[in-house]
């Protein structure tokens, strides 16, 4: 069981624990499947048969003739793949179980071996760091900061020391801890629960910081040139004019133009290059202006992002909820209102309506997006908040591959107010009202 998980007592925070590390090993054995399966994966089902199957190919093509020829070679069994169909297939439904260290690291021995070779796997896929699955499963930024310490009451400098050495080894991997975080209240010997939220979210905040940040960020180098956009879409005849237009420069000037990456244009939502990591959410909800940018692969990235963002920001408020969140209207809060809003409120406005009806759906949120949007830039245009209705979409279909439904998140995001809620008391007049 998780560390935090043996450290807690209370059943409401054990439930919460134990949700999020299940959601965690949904996402890591979704996310390998779809990685083995491509289009053929659905998720949240055991597929044991084609999995097992596709696996079994791969492992007996990329193994050396010298091997794979012995008799009773054990493709599987090679690349490390050691589970059960009967193993495998537990991982999945109603009563799944959370696969122990070992399976899991089964998975990246396989992957480290196959993922190359498989079919449905893009150049960033391909390349996985070591350890993706088990950090994912059983590891994280709280797993980090909170692993059992030799002093016997550890201190802040300790939890901030950790944090800063943690390195998320993907914006998945990010956007699992920023989850975690969201419903995370629980205390750590002396030290409390909103010390650790706050120098949580600043690391989290960071990271996105030096990837999101105007002139350098790292994120950008990443994204899908506009001249391969462009060529991916393009008909033949397009492509044809593409090519003559390029024919007319000297030396060829096309590598230059479709390797050098993106960016959206930052004044668009009145961003200057010093943004601060702490308002990293703020930024990422502004660069929606540039409305025509989040297309192909650069709208999954902000969307994650965003989310990520916004799940690090409402925990970190949540610390200071009276007068950042209370009756009292704060920027923060009209931004974190309109965050949550646009990924995370299916339940207040209407589950039906979050997932199967889009439409109506932002017709109850829009004016929550809209003050939000006047916030970054009076020049945003009202109707312009439909790019935010691709980015919701885009986040809604990335969970559900992952085998996440909007429901589970939203209960780790609602834990927080039922365990850490809002506490009003009486002020006693002096007419004893």
């Amino acid at each position: 069981m998780n560390l935090m998980c043996e450290a807690t007592n209370e059943s409401a925070d054990l439930d919460t624990c134990r949700l999020m590390q299940r959601l965690r090993s949904q996402v890591a054995i979704n996310h390998f499947k779809r990685c083995f399966l491509g289009a053929h994966h659905v998720a949240g089902k055991p597929q044991a048969r084609a999995m097992f199957s596709s696996l079994q190919g791969l492992a007996q093509s990329v193994a050396p003739l010298e091997i794979s020829g012995r008799p009773h070679f054990d493709a599987l069994g090679w690349v490390g793949f050691r589970i059960s169909t009967r193993g495998w297939e537990s991982w999945f439904g109603k009563n799944a179980r959370v696969p122990r260290h070992n399976k899991v690291s089964a998975l990246d021995s396989c992957a480290s071996q196959l993922m190359r070779s498989a079919p449905y796997s893009d150049n960033a896929v391909a390349a996985l760091p070591d350890g993706f699955y088990l950090e994912a499963v059983h590891g994280g930024l709280l797993h980090a900061m909170l692993a059992p310490s030799e002093a016997r009451d550890p201190t802040i400098d300790l939890l901030v020391a950790r944090a800063r050495a943690y390195r998320p080894l993907s914006l998945l991997h990010l956007h699992l801890d920023a989850l975690e975080l969201r419903g995370f209240v629980e205390d750590w010997g002396t030290v409390g629960w909103q010390e650790i939220v706050s120098i949580a979210a600043h690391r989290i905040f960071g990271e996105l910081h030096d990837r999101w940040r105007p002139g350098d960020g790292t994120v950008y180098a990443e994204f899908t040139s506009d001249q391969q956009l462009e060529w991916s879409t393009a008909s033949d005849e397009r492509r044809s004019e593409i090519d003559n237009f390029y024919l007319r420069f000297e030396p060829d000037i096309r590598n230059l133009l479709e390797g050098g990456g993106a960016h959206p244009k930052f004044a668009y939502a009145s961003s200057r290059a010093d943004v601060l990591p702490a308002h990293m959410h703020r930024f990422l909800f502004a660069l929606g202006m540039d409305e025509n940018f989040w297309v192909g692969d650069r709208l999954l990235t902000w969307a994650l992002d965003l989310a990520t963002a916004g799940l690090a920001a409402y925990a970190l408020a949540w610390t200071d909820r009276y007068r950042l969140l209370g009756p009292c209207i704060t920027d923060e809060g009209l931004f974190l209102r309109a965050i949550d809003a646009l990924f995370f409120s299916s339940r207040r406005v209407g589950m039906d309506l979050g997932v199967k009806c889009p439409d109506a759906y932002f017709d109850e949120i829009v004016e929550d997006l809209q003050v939000a949007m006047e916030l970054c830039s009076p020049h945003w245009p009202r109707t312009a908040y439909k790019v935010f209705k691709r980015c919701r979409q885009s986040y809604l279909i990335e969970l559900s591959q992952l085998g996440l439904s909007l429901e589970q998140v939203e209960d780790i995001c609602d834990s927080i107010i039922e365990r850490r809620p809002f506490v009003y008391r009486r002020v006693r007049t002096d007419h004893g009202e």
